[in-house]
């Protein structure tokens, strides 16, 4: 059971550039007016993506699994650039909330490599959100840490999560 709302389905042997022409046709099909148009897009995980998405317009929801993770809605967002930087599958789902508009750069390792101002655009952004994460994960913290019961594990995940950072050498390097 696919929960209905006329799925795409996208595994991770499929040729994407077949896959995405044959979804832009199905979803506007008829201008988009049937109930065969497709209306949700799943994409197996473990594809990886070469590109990076910019959005132009419209609004995008992140999710891993099936816990909506954040709204994306700010022309100039990239979309792409984790898996792509650490050379991974995509890391979170990608879907249309409303109608969308995005620029797809094809070969995104490529663009980074030869344009330091998209580069720079791309560490700011990633920069910004490791920021509200750790400000999240330091509010929490501060909130839960110390706690007895159920709660005591908030502080036991944070503090194995920065210790693993540090080892990583994420944390603290000059």
């Amino acid at each position: 059971e696919l929960g209905g709302n006329a799925p795409f389905i996208v595994f991770d042997d499929a040729d994407l550039d077949a896959a995405v022409a044959a979804a832009i046709a199905s979803k506007y099909r008829n201008t988009g007016q049937t109930c065969v148009c497709a209306n949700r897009l799943l994409v197996q995980d473990g594809v990886r993506h070469p590109e990076i998405y910019v959005l132009i317009d419209g609004e995008l929801e992140v999710r891993k699994g099936d816990v909506r993770i954040s709204t994306i809605d700010q022309p100039g967002a990239c979309i792409g650039e984790v898996g792509l930087l650490m050379d991974t599958p995509a890391t979170a789902t990608v879907l249309a909330a409303t109608p969308v508009t995005v620029h797809v750069a094809e070969d995104g390792a490529e663009l980074l490599r030869t344009d330091p101002e998209v580069t720079f655009v791309v560490a700011r952004m990633l920069a910004q959100r490791l920021d509200l994460v750790t400000n999240f994960l330091a509010d929490l913290r501060q909130q839960y840490g110390g706690e007895s019961g159920s709660l005591a594990v908030v502080d036991t995940v944070l503090a194995n999560l920065a210790q693993a950072l540090v080892h990583l050498g994420h944390i603290g390097e000059a």
